[in-house]
């Protein structure tokens, strides 16, 4: 089995060390809008589009497909994501299959449970981290990636 460590970034995947320079894993990026609208009978669905052009309010859906393009299996696969700026995360859309889901509100210098997390407020005071207040994701798969398959994860964010 393989171990690796991925971080995902604006420009791309970086794989944490030389070691990693032959890994089978790779990263495919999606961005989508959501579109809510609502069908002739008034019920409302929600789709999703290629976020070509976004405003203020609309929802975002980051999605990193991870490939394990090897024969062997992958193991302790580690996906970190920063929030970009613009964006305010929705609260618990983290989504993924067996994965430990954790937060940073220090531009991904350490991570914890969301309960965890406390953050200084405007007047110096400690207080519990809100959504809004995360900058970095990370996915600790916690079932390798069989070889010749892929693994989604994802996370909702509104433009600020």
């Amino acid at each position: 089995m393989r171990s690796n460590i991925l971080a995902v970034l604006a420009a791309g995947l970086i794989a944490a060390g030389a070691a990693y320079a032959a890994s089978p894993m790779s990263v495919v990026t999606t961005i989508e809008k959501e579109i809510v609208v609502k069908d002739s009978k008034g019920a409302v669905k929600v789709t999703r589009v290629p976020a070509a052009t976004v405003v203020p309010g609309d929802t975002v859906v980051y999605t990193y497909h991870l490939k394990n393009a090897g024969k062997a299996p992958s193991e302790n696969i580690i996906v970190v994501a920063p929030i970009p700026a613009q964006l305010k995360y929705i609260d618990k859309s983290a989504q993924t299959q067996t994965a430990i889901v954790t937060f940073s509100v220090d531009a991904g210098k350490s991570f914890a449970d969301a309960a965890k997390l406390q953050v200084t407020g405007p007047d110096g005071k400690r207080r519990q981290a809100e959504a809004g207040d995360y900058t970095h994701i990370r996915w600790v798969l916690s079932v390798p990636v069989e070889g010749g398959t892929t693994r989604d994860v994802a996370f909702r964010a509104v433009l600020k």
